[in-house]
């Protein structure tokens, strides 16, 4: 992979020497307007602050001193869908950015039909609610749908042995439809599926993790923002729960990761070693911020790079780049995107976690 970056970079630097007028013809005159409405405080907040880094890492890269191509106007939504209409009604009226990005899927289904009517780009994130990009030509997702996972989850329970499966669930879009499409493809298995539910204000897990330990749950699945898994972890651990722990990226964030001493993941590219570009992104973004890099901040990092990437810094242009996508690589790695659908999917691997360390599952 980096033999043929480097190629790729001597081609561009070839077009630029033996032809400058056209492409002083082509580069916008005016930076992209990027209105980002994350939840930078709330029970999200550690997913959206990473993101805002990621993304402020990539304007710096992108922006060089005697031109600016792109452009921040953050926004909070608390994770809040009310907070995130508000958010982008304010930034609908004073900015009028040329393309949003936001996270999770109950904030993207409440500002879906505010984005239709203003016929400007949505990219959304940590979202798997089928319905974000269904219906729409101006929503697309970058991450894996709740589909994508339930193959991977099936893989993680059979590579850890068990045949009982305790979900422990966020009573939001997220958290139900990945248990819903968990426990329907498992009904006609040999594995047994049981389940509770939390709201996302809650913090005290014990109640639910006992019952899931009574009915005999060899690993649990818990569903939730940063804070719910880290208390669902430690809450276990007190009560004695002696199989393993399954998730997602969010089991790759460092400061989960340390935590866990079994537990199964199904995690991006981010994290493996021997994967150049993203090792490449932790260095710098631990240079610039003297912190731990996380797959969310090359998430933010990946999704500024694919924007600036376009030349037309206006609505209708920016839509018809996103339209005529195929591909993106990234600190993620490759990105597989679907027009039709307006899906934009990076490969999920399976891990291995013992004693807070993460290591890929070789097939």
């Amino acid at each position: 992979m980096p033999s043929e970056e480097t190629t790729a970079d001597n081609v561009m630097v070839d077009e630029k020497e033996t032809d400058v007028t056209a492409q002083q013809t082509t580069e916008p005159t005016e930076p992209i307007k990027i209105g980002a409405i994350l939840p930078l405080t709330g029970p999200a907040a550690q997913t959206g602050t990473d993101m805002q880094k990621g993304l402020l890492l990539a304007e710096k890269e992108i922006n060089t001193s005697d031109k600016k191509k792109i452009e921040f106007f953050f926004e909070d939504s608390a994770g809040s869908p009310k907070d995130g209409v508000a958010a982008f009604t304010r930034l609908e009226n004073t900015i009028k950015p040329d393309i949003y990005i936001s996270l999770l899927s109950s904030v993207a289904m409440a500002i879906k039909p505010l984005v239709e009517q203003n016929e400007v780009a949505l990219l959304v994130g940590a979202s798997s609610l089928p319905a974000v990009t269904q219906n729409t030509e101006y929503v697309w997702r970058y991450a894996p749908i709740a589909g994508t996972y339930t193959p991977n989850y099936i893989d993680l329970l059979d590579k850890a042995d068990a045949s009982t499966l305790g979900i422990l669930y966020i009573t939001d879009e997220y958290g139900k439809n990945i248990s819903q499409e968990l426990t329907k493809a498992l009904a006609n298995t040999d594995k047994t599926v049981i389940s509770e539910s939390f709201l996302p204000k809650d913090k005290d897990f014990r109640s639910q993790i006992t019952k899931l330990k009574s009915q005999g749950a060899e690993v649990i699945l818990p569903l939730g923002f940063t804070g719910h898994v880290l208390n669902i972890i430690d809450q276990a651990t007190d009560l004695q729960f002696s199989g393993a722990f399954m998730g997602n990226e969010m089991f790759s964030n460092p400061p989960v990761t340390k935590k866990i001493d079994n537990a199964f993941a199904t995690v991006a590219r981010f994290y493996d070693p021997s994967f150049a570009p993203a090792q490449e992104f932790i260095k710098k973004y631990e240079s610039e911020y003297n912190k731990t890099a996380t797959h969310r901040t090359g998430y933010g990092y990946d999704v500024a790079m694919m924007i600036a990437n376009s030349n037309n810094p206006d609505r209708q242009g920016i839509v018809s780049y996103l339209n005529s996508l195929n591909s993106h690589k990234g600190v993620l790695g490759s990105l597989q995107i679907t027009p039709e659908s307006h899906e934009m999917t990076y490969q999920l691997f399976p891990a291995r976690i013992e004693q807070g360390e993460l290591t890929y599952i070789t097939q």
